[in-house]
């Protein structure tokens, strides 16, 4: 908040916060530009006075980081995920925090250190062997993000919050996929059988594969054809997802089901391992449809090819069956706010581009067929004269 004038004073104010703190006071000037100065000053001076304050405090990142998990993290739809990504956090951290001989303690992430952190998770590879894509980078820092603010608003600790905007890295637009009736038969073809009904499902329902596999028996109600799930969100326990079930999901799914009283959705073990029985049924999970569907992806030439693609076929299938209906498209996905769904609304220019070649064709061009003696509109027909008697 700039200067200002409270009503009834000749004077400007400062009014601003730091560190969780509000500092406020009258300049004792009616000088707008004086006041400016002053109130640098005062920023100023809230800021040493905070910097000062935070290298004191004797909370250090493990306390804060429990503090934040019991409080906030163990609620989150994907706790396991925040987990993780919090025992990074820690690890990464304290390290760069020892390597400056500085202490573990919360106050000391500052600016810097959070900097020097994402320069190491940029260089470090993923299980599969390739580096970290910023996007991955970006969900670390938005969790240590929450730890911080909270640590600041709720917790009251003398925090000086980093600046986020020089922090977070360019991510590129999500991938949409889409898929022609012929690639999606390819890819099926080259799949095991029992894994094709899960396939087939996931591109009929749109959802991810983590709601779908596997799929609770008690979420399908075949009576009022509807399938209720829990998707990910903020809320605890996720958010309720409801789509309803077309006739040929009820096909599907009548056929599925019955193998698992856990799961409707299931494969057969073809070897003996981790306690599976060879020839027996067991749930499929998305780690196992995962790299089936990926083997079947780059049979077809395809290898970029991911499980959640089929999601997004469903969305773009969905917004051209509805003549490009955004609201119908974000019912059946579940999104939570429409602009989350209008990535997919680019698989429209393809209708678009076929209706304006045919407005350009010349076949079309109300000049060339004046110009070939055709009329360019119907005559009206002149109401034939009443008879005079």
């Amino acid at each position: 908040m700039s200067v200002y004038k409270p009503k009834g004073s000749p004077f400007y104010h400062y009014d601003f916060q730091r560190g969780g703190h509000r500092f406020y006071g009258s300049t004792s000037t009616a000088s707008r530009r004086e006041a400016e100065a002053i109130e640098r000053v005062e920023k100023a001076k809230a800021e040493a006075e905070n910097h000062t304050r935070k290298r004191t405090d004797p909370t250090t990142i493990e306390a804060a980081f429990d503090r934040f998990w019991l409080e906030k993290g163990q609620h989150d739809a994907k706790s396991e995920t925040t987990t993780q990504r919090m025992e990074k956090l820690q690890i990464g951290l304290t390290t760069l925090l020892q390597e400056r001989n500085r202490r573990a303690i919360l106050g000391e992430i500052d600016t810097e250190v959070i900097a020097a952190y994402v320069s190491h998770r940029r260089g470090t590879k993923s299980r599969a062997g390739r580096l970290l894509s910023n996007a991955s980078v970006n969900r670390e820092l938005q969790v240590l993000r929450r730890i911080l603010r909270r640590a600041a608003r709720v917790w009251r600790m003398p925090i000086l919050l980093p600046a986020w905007e020089e922090l977070f890295l360019p991510e590129a637009d999500e991938r949409v996929v889409d898929l022609s009736r012929d690639m999606e038969a390819k890819i099926l073809a080259k799949l095991r059988p029992d894994f094709i009904p899960a396939a087939e499902f996931l591109i009929m329902s749109g959802l991810r594969a983590g709601n779908a596999l596997p799929l609770h028996p008690s979420c399908v109600d075949f009576e009022q054809r509807l399938i209720t799930v829990q998707q990910k969100s903020r809320k605890p326990g996720g958010k309720t997802h409801v789509i309803p079930i077309t006739t040929r999901m009820m096909v599907l799914l009548a056929n599925a089901i019955g193998h698992d009283e856990n799961a409707v959705f299931t494969y057969v073990a073809k070897r003996e391992r981790a306690g599976r029985v060879r020839g027996q049924r067991y749930p499929l999970t998305p780690e196992t449809f995962y790299n089936a569907f990926k083997a079947a992806a780059a049979a077809v030439g395809r290898p970029e090819l991911r499980p959640h693609d089929l999601r997004h076929v469903a969305g773009t299938r969905t917004l051209r069956a509805s003549g490009g209906n955004l609201r119908a498209a974000q019912r059946h996905l579940g999104h939570a706010r429409i602009a989350t769904t209008t990535k997919y609304a680019h698989y429209l220019l393809d209708e678009l581009r076929a209706d304006m070649e045919a407005a350009h064709s010349p076949e079309q061009s109300p000049e060339r067929e004046t110009a070939a003696g055709d009329k360019p509109m119907k005559e009206r027909k002149k109401r034939p004269s009443p008879k005079r008697s």
